[in-house]
Parts: C-alpha cells; sequence; structure tokens
C-alpha cells in the first residue's frame, strides 16, 4: 500500500480457527493524520499499553512475543491508568494482596509483558526481548518489579546477553539485553528458571551467531531469586563459586561502609556524618537565599583551605602543600567545613577502576574538594591517621572491586565505573577490633606503598584484606 513504510505479520496456528493473525503497520511520515498525539509539547497516549487493544483479545493468543521499547521516562498520557493496571493484575495472578507491582522511571518494556499476560491463553507461552535491567538493576524500585513478575508468571528460562551488545549477534544494539521465556500462569509451588549467559567468542559473534549452553544453565528456585537481588548478578560476573564466597562474607554479620561510619561519627537527617560528595560551583539552578541579594550560598569559610585542583595526580598519599587556596566567592550550596578536614579519604565520584583496582587517595590535612569526589574525613576519632590508611586499603583492594562487581546493578554490567552508593555497601571488619600486629602490618603496608605502589605490594594487601574478610590465600 502507498501508504505504509514497513509491515510485519506473525501467524499463530489455532485448532479452532486455523490461523490467528497480530500485524503491525508503520504509516509512512507524509501519510500520516495529524492528531493530539503529534503534538511535540503533549505527553504521547498509551497505545497498545492502553484500551486500544480492548477485552477482545484476552486470552485469545497462544503465543505472545515481542521486542517493545526499551525507553525510560516516557511521560506518556494516563500512565497512573497502566500502573494500576500492572498492580490489580500482580496481585490478582500471585494472590498477594499488598505486592507491590512498581514500573520503574516509567520504562516501556515492562508494560508490554503485563499486558501479554492478559493477550496470551492460560497456559501460553510468552518470550520478550527486554532491557538487562530487568535482571541487575538496583534501584529505582527495580527488585520490586522483578519481583512481581515472577510472583506473577511462570518465567522458565532468561537468556542474559549483556555480553553480546555491540556484537553482531544482535547489530547496532549497545544497551544489555535479555530474552525471557514464560508460560502463562502463576509460578507454581517449586518454580525455578534455567538462566545462562552467553560469552562473548570472537569469529562466532562476528558472523552474527552465539552459543547458548542450555546444558550448563543454572537452575535457579524461584524463590531464591526473588530473596537475592544480587544472585543474578553473582552468577552473571562470577559462578558459584564466588556465592559460596559471598555468602561466607555476609555470614560474618559485617557492617557495610555507611552503617560503620554512622558508627563511629554519627548520622544527621538519615546520612552518616564526615561523608558525602564535595562542593557543587554556583550554576543556574542556585536559588538567592532570604536575607541575601546573590544565588548560592558565601564561600568565605573555605577560603583559608587548599584546594584539589582539577587534574592533581592522585598518588595513594596526597601532598596539598603546593595546591592553591580556595578562592570561589560563591558556591550552590553550603557544605560541612568537617567534611573537608584532615585526614581524609578521597574516591572520585564514579572512581575508573584502573590496574584491576579502585583509586583513592588519602590527604593528611586539610583539602577542599568539588562535587567530583566523595570525601570520608576521619577527624576527631581517636586514631584519625591509621583510620583512614586502614579505609584505604581496603577500598583498594581486590576483595573491595571484587565485591563491587558481583552485586552492582550497573558496574559490569552498563558501566565500567563504580558508584560511591556500591562502595558504601562493602562489608568492613571493624577498625577498632584489629589486633596490635594487624595494626602494625596495616602501618607497614600503607607507607611501602605511600613510598612506591608496586604489584607485590598491593597483592600483600590483598592477602591481608582477604584474612581480615575470613578467607584464606586460595
Amino acid at each position: 500500500h502507498p501508504a505504509v513504510a514497513d509491515a510485519a505479520a506473525v501467524g499463530v496456528p489455532d485448532r479452532h480457527y486455523g490461523q490467528e493473525i497480530l500485524a503491525c503497520v508503520i504509516v509512512r511520515e507524509d501519510r500520516r493524520t495529524a492528531g493530539p498525539d503529534d503534538d511535540p509539547e503533549q505527553p504521547k497516549g498509551l497505545g497498545s499499553l492502553g484500551d486500544t487493544v480492548g477485552a477482545e483479545h484476552e486470552g485469545r493468543y497462544d503465543l505472545v512475543i515481542g521486542n517493545p521499547p526499551w525507553a525510560t521516562a516516557t511521560r506518556l498520557a494516563n500512565w497512573s491508568n497502566l500502573q494500576e493496571r500492572v498492580r490489580r493484575l500482580a496481585r490478582q495472578r500471585s494472590g498477594e494482596p499488598a505486592l507491590a507491582a512498581p514500573i520503574p522511571n516509567e520504562v516501556l518494556d515492562l508494560p508490554f509483558v503485563w499486558r501479554a499476560m492478559e493477550w496470551a491463553r492460560p497456559g501460553g507461552q510468552i518470550a520478550f526481548a527486554l532491557h538487562a535491567r530487568l535482571l541487575f538493576q538496583r534501584g529505582e524500585t527495580m527488585p520490586d518489579a522483578r519481583n512481581a513478575l515472577l510472583a506473577s508468571l511462570d518465567v522458565t528460562g532468561i537468556v542474559n546477553g549483556t555480553e553480546l551488545r555491540r556484537t553482531r549477534v544482535w547489530p547496532e544494539i549497545t544497551a544489555p539485553f535479555c530474552i525471557l521465556f514464560a508460560r502463562n500462569t502463576a509460578p507454581p509451588p517449586g518454580a525455578g528458571f534455567r538462566f545462562t549467559s552467553p560469552h562473548l567468542e570472537g569469529p562466532l559473534n562476528a558472523s552474527g551467531d552465539w552459543r547458548v549452553d542450555a546444558a550448563n544453565a543454572e537452575v535457579l528456585p524461584n524463590r531464591d531469586v526473588r530473596a537475592r537481588p544480587e544472585l543474578l548478578k553473582i552468577l552473571f560476573r562470577g559462578s558459584r563459586l564466588d556465592l559460596e564466597l559471598y555468602d561466607r562474607i555476609a555470614s560474618k554479620g559485617l557492617p557495610t561502609l555507611r552503617d560503620y561510619w554512622a558508627e563511629l561519627f554519627g548520622a544527621e537527617k538519615g546520612r552518616p556524618r564526615n561523608m558525602g560528595n564535595g562542593y557543587q560551583r554556583l550554576r543556574k539552578s542556585s536559588r538567592i537565599r532570604k536575607g541575601e541579594e546573590e544565588p548560592g550560598a558565601s564561600a568565605a569559610y573555605l577560603h583559608h583551605l587548599p584546594e584539589l585542583p582539577k587534574g592533581a595526580d592522585l598518588s595513594l598519599l596526597l601532598d596539598v602543600s603546593p595546591f592553591d587556596r580556595f578562592s570561589a566567592t560563591r558556591i550552590h550550596d553550603p557544605r560541612p567545613i568537617s567534611l573537608f578536614t584532615g585526614p581524609l579519604l578521597l574516591v572520585a565520584e564514579s572512581p575508573p577502576v584502573r590496574h584491576g583496582r579502585i583509586k583513592a587517595t588519602i590527604s593528611l590535612g586539610d583539602v577542599v574538594f568539588n562535587q567530583s569526589f566523595h570525601g570520608y574525613s576521619t577527624h576527631n576519632h581517636p586514631d584519625d591517621s591509621d583510620l583512614a590508611k586502614y579505609l584505604s586499603l581496603i577500598l583498594c583492594s581486590r576483595i573491595a572491586l571484587w565485591h563491587a562487581l558481583i552485586t552492582s546493578g550497573r558496574f559490569g554490567f552498563e558501566r565500567e565505573v563504580v558508584e560511591k552508593f556500591v562502595l558504601d555497601e562493602i562489608p568492613l571488619p571493624r577498625f577498632e577490633c584489629l589486633g596490635s600486629q594487624d595494626r602494625l602490618h596495616l602501618s607497614r603496608l600503607f607507607d611501602t606503598l605511600a613510598q612506591r605502589e608496586t604489584d607485590a605490594g598491593w597483592a600483600a594487601v590483598d592477602l591481608w584484606v582477604a584474612k581480615l574478610h575470613g578467607l584464606d590465600a586460595e
């Protein structure tokens, strides 16, 4: 047809009607009829996620397959109606009247899976290509969204294609993806699914092929995945041995860095004191405070302190003596001066992983740093310098990097940097529990690396940190 730019049709055999046809037609831009959905200033409608696909399609199809849009923050009109529809369906199918079934950040792919549960017949097959955030993302209520799906649908298999993005397996796809297979019924007792992550195989992937080894796929109980949001990421980036190590460390009941910092320095408004990101420069959104004529806040209280310059050499021990004094007249919001009081540990906001380690640096003196860094000040602790040195060795160890890799919802999945909140979740043996020999060893390890960083020096740190976590050299 001259008005059609593209079309696709799928025929699904039906014992009664012979063939059920599902079709998608894309109309040429110059032949479209303008309507309210064409106004770029107005939110788009729900389309097939709403009532456009009506009750006549419910329970009609043996198979529903799709590759829906993966967009986020779409601002579709009547989104609350869709959210309520998903919530009602989730509670009905799961039998859990208080089940939360969010759609994080208004992602578009998950609602199509929920609608497919209505379109497929009971016991029918559902298969979708989805963004892999469903598997690994830990923020923005995604764990609740994942749990609601697993409570409402009998997922039978997931192929995690994250490693194969940017290959000819799926040309021009740069986002992590997965393929979900399910039976359209609530999961029965003891339900589980096969989980496999095909790895890069150069010549094979270059020809557009990939290897799915279903025989060696992990069989994961549905209840375990719901109870442990980190499970899929551990098995993707590690193995059952990594899971065993993770459980051994978790069984010791060590506090996270964030919780430990709150124990040592207290908390204010739910956040530990003496830790946080640096100052923010004045910007257009800086507000004018009551009684002042200029936007932002006065920075005079920081003028006596040296400022960490852009591009500074961040060795393990930072020498602030050559740095110029902070000179900005105003900043976006005031930050507590205690945050800039040494000794303190500095970690880049998204610390790059160099040579298999997270990069951190210590300043024994006061220093001002901007929002690109997060600081952990040990000021007012009885052993402030040793505590800062201790934290630096822990965060720079391979144990910390390993923990970030297997638990972060983004590192090693979407991004090649470690978010600060992931660092704050690293389990940390309490500094005050170190014996005299360990404290002496700590000083020797740090002093050696501060003079000259070597592979042998860092290997000794790795071994020491592993022992603190109850692990042996193997």
